[in-house]
């Protein structure tokens, strides 16, 4: 007879949670990943998880450098696409850089797709490291150096890059809101898009006068607090703003014909009577080309066409 592992057995998505509150209590200051990561490094020996401890070693080893030698990261800091989103990506961790986020986290209990991926050792660390870099001003600069190397490679030379801003995680402040607009004007190549539930921090920035990035298109995801209300009403009006991203409960029917690329019109149907709204598309779950618009077949990013129109999404 099988049993069941306990949690203290495995690399579980409580114990990770745990370690991480410990960091974010401290706002992510480089000396309070150490005990976590000591502790991270510690399971994986126990339970014999080489790339999880090959992954912590890398991190301890660098969070200890020299700033001099910190200028080289453990890990790559963006993706560089993939058969489903075949755009240049940057993730930082889910929950605790969402300051607008309600059902979908519920501490690392909701149904925020993000959570699957601390499976990989990879992805966590990759979203660990990245919210220490961009949180931090003296390693924002190194987010800037990687651009400037990136976008000067064959695959982008000359090229406007798609740009996927927050794959995983979100903006966890205002002055972070505005690092990443800033950086997007310093980087006109990028044609940058995402999905924020930090509505509160678009209407505090844009309450100031800033001047918004002409190549950003915001998609306004459910799930937060601020889905409905005067935050909504005043940033949906905004210039930078696509539309609303709404994740929409199924039958398992449903969910299985959409993960297969299979709808039928009955299916179709049954996924946007979940708004209220003649102007809605169903995302197909892989990026890049779900449009038949050649000049920019992507909806979320697409500002012209698909301006205020519901992207639906089936909760997965």
């Amino acid at each position: 007879m099988k049993t069941r592992k306990t949690t203290n057995h495995t690399m579980n998505r409580a114990f990770m949670t745990a370690q991480l509150t410990t960091i974010a209590r401290d706002n992510f200051k480089p000396a309070a990943l150490l005990q976590p990561l000591l502790n991270i490094l510690a399971r994986a020996v126990m339970l014999k998880k080489s790339a999880w401890q090959s992954y912590a070693e890398k991190m301890i080893k660098w969070i200890n450098a020299p700033i001099k030698d910190a200028i080289k990261t453990p890990i790559k800091m963006f993706k560089i696409g993939n058969s489903k989103l075949p755009f240049l990506s940057w993730s930082t961790l889910p929950g605790f850089n969402c300051p607008g986020a309600l059902e979908c986290w519920l501490a690392a209990k909701g149904f925020c797709y993000s959570l699957k991926s601390w499976r990989y050792p990879g992805s966590l660390f990759r979203q660990l490291q990245n919210t220490l870099l961009e949180r931090s001003p003296a390693y924002r600069g190194l987010i800037h150096q990687e651009f400037k190397k990136l976008l000067n490679t064959r695959k982008f030379r000359g090229q406007n890059v798609p740009f996927r801003l927050y794959v995983d995680g979100d903006f966890s402040s205002v002055q972070n809101l505005r690092f990443w607009m800033d950086t997007l004007k310093k980087f006109p190549q990028l044609k940058a898009y995402g999905y924020s539930k930090s509505l509160h921090l678009f209407k505090q920035l844009d309450e100031t006068g800033y001047a918004w990035p002409a190549n950003y298109a915001l998609n306004l995801s459910s799930g937060g607090m601020y889905q409905n209300g005067p935050v909504f009403d005043y940033v949906q009006k905004m210039a930078i703003t696509r539309g609303e991203f709404i994740a929409v409960n199924t039958t398992k029917d449903t969910l299985k014909a959409w993960k297969k690329n299979k709808l039928t019109a009955a299916q179709r149907r049954e996924i946007k009577q979940q708004v209220k709204s003649r102007k809605t598309f169903i995302c197909p779950g892989k990026c890049g080309e779900c449009t038949l618009i050649k000049e920019n077949p992507h909806a979320c990013g697409n500002l012209e066409r698909f301006k205020d129109v519901k992207i639906l999404i089936p909760i997965h």
